[in-house]
């Protein structure tokens, strides 16, 4: 994965700071921002507060599970495409990991 297409901050349930780096294949999404199953890899820091950096907990986050409970329904057709799962759906999924 090359191309760096998202970033956020979020706070854990124990206060902790958290940041996840979503990163693709590709430069741009699309007009829908959909996100094909396989063309992102996500990375998850962690804020460590005696260094005052983020430290790398995952390089390659699973998010399987949120790409298989929308999968497109067999033999429809999507004005938007097959992809059903939007950069959205992504940030949405991870912060409720925390």
């Amino acid at each position: 994965m090359k191309h760096l297409i998202h970033s956020f901050l979020s706070t854990s349930i124990d206060g902790s700071i958290l940041k996840y780096e979503i990163y693709s294949k590709y430069q741009e999404l699309g007009h829908y921002n959909k996100v094909p199953e396989g063309t992102c890899q996500i990375v998850a820091l962690k804020f460590d507060s005696n260094s005052n950096e983020f430290k790398v907990t995952d390089i390659n986050l699973d998010i399987d599970r949120l790409f298989k409970d929308n999968q497109p329904a067999p033999n429809t057709w999507y004005s938007d495409g097959q992809d059903r799962v939007s950069l959205d759906m992504v940030i949405g999924y991870l912060d409720k990991l925390n």
